[in-house]
């Protein structure tokens, strides 16, 4: 699959996944994780060119970058069992387990497949455009349905920007072509910023 067919509006854009600790490395080899094993708070995306949200004009393309209105909790956690990303506003919280791909030196990719849970069970987000806002969720779509869909989704770049973390779509030529379809320049990147949660 090609990035840019994963990045049309009709498929999902996955920004992060559930980590298998053991299998970044072998033992012995350099290398250190693009993002360790924590819990993050989540702020984006941007479009690098602006430094703001995108302009989305499609409710489909807001859902694929987890884009919501009113949220008041977006946060990566690194547990036993995988990452989970939580997404909640003042009525509904979405848990997404994901797989990642790779999270080795710089480099962070995600897999396709994924789980969800609402709770409570049936419960909405919201997502804004222009005027219109939308109740979203994984009775009124399918991009917010369990996947099992094979393949690793797009590349991010991580860098550190003291004293958070940025995660940037790869620098490639095809890649930021797309993002001017999700209300970007063009050429664009799209990237998110993660603040370490500190624990206690």
């Amino acid at each position: 699959m090609t990035a840019e067919a994963m990045l049309k509006p009709n498929l999902t854009l996955i920004i992060l996944s559930s980590i298998c600790l053991l299998s970044c490395g072998k033992k012995g080899d350099s290398w250190s994780y693009a993002i360790s094993p924590g819990a993050y708070s989540l702020a984006g995306p941007f479009c690098v060119s602006t430094g703001k949200s995108p302009a989305y004009d499609s409710v489909a393309k807001s859902i694929n970058l987890f884009d919501f209105n009113g949220i008041k909790k977006h946060e990566l956690r690194f547990e036993e069992t995988g990452l989970y990303r939580i997404i909640a506003n003042d009525t509904c919280t979405m848990a997404v387990k994901h797989t990642v791909q790779e999270n080795k030196n710089n480099i962070f990719a995600l897999q396709l497949a994924r789980s969800f849970v609402f709770e409570p069970a049936g419960c909405s987000l919201q997502v804004v455009i222009g005027t219109t806002s939308y109740n979203v969720s994984s009775e009124s779509t399918s991009v917010l349905q369990d996947s099992t869909t094979q393949g690793s989704d797009l590349l991010f770049e991580m860098t550190q920007v003291a004293p958070n973390l940025e995660m940037t779509s790869a620098n490639r030529d095809e890649i930021n072509d797309v993002w001017a379809e999700y209300g970007c320049a063009s050429p664009d990147r799209i990237k998110w910023i993660l603040s370490t949660i500190n624990p206690g």
